[in-house]
């Protein structure tokens, strides 16, 4: 085997390595528990997190002026429904961020189409 080869064959080896530790980070990031973000969340607005309400219930989060639940894009009924009750039990806005990791559009389409009055602010969060 001569030099070029050796080099073309380290090469390739590398080249392969990275592209394995990428897929597999790639897997990993797209695997992250709802608590994950919503830990992320909550640092970035300054909010509490996990907070026990008046009824028992835990709010994902909670600021001096929103009440914030936090879900994967197949759970948004709950996260509409315990928004409203977060923002209801706390007298603050209700705010409802979706983990939007595919395009399933149908999910938010039935986001939209439910999210009637009073209106809930709506952040996506792409993952």
């Amino acid at each position: 085997m001569n030099i070029q080869s050796l080099v073309n064959l380290v090469l390739m080896v590398i080249l392969c390595s990275l592209i394995f530790i990428t897929s597999i980070e790639d897997a990993f990031s797209k695997n992250k528990p709802e608590s994950y973000y919503q830990g992320l969340i909550c640092n970035k607005v300054n909010g509490d997190k996990e907070v026990k309400l008046s009824d028992g219930s835990r709010a994902d989060c909670i600021t001096k002026t929103k009440a914030i639940e936090v879900d994967f894009q197949y759970k948004w009924a709950e996260c509409l429904s315990q928004a409203r009750l977060y923002g209801k039990l706390t007298n603050k806005s209700p705010v409802c961020y979706l983990i939007v990791n595919s395009k399933k559009e149908r999910y938010i389409n039935r986001f939209n189409l439910s999210n009637s009055c009073p209106k809930i602010e709506i952040r996506l969060i792409n993952e």
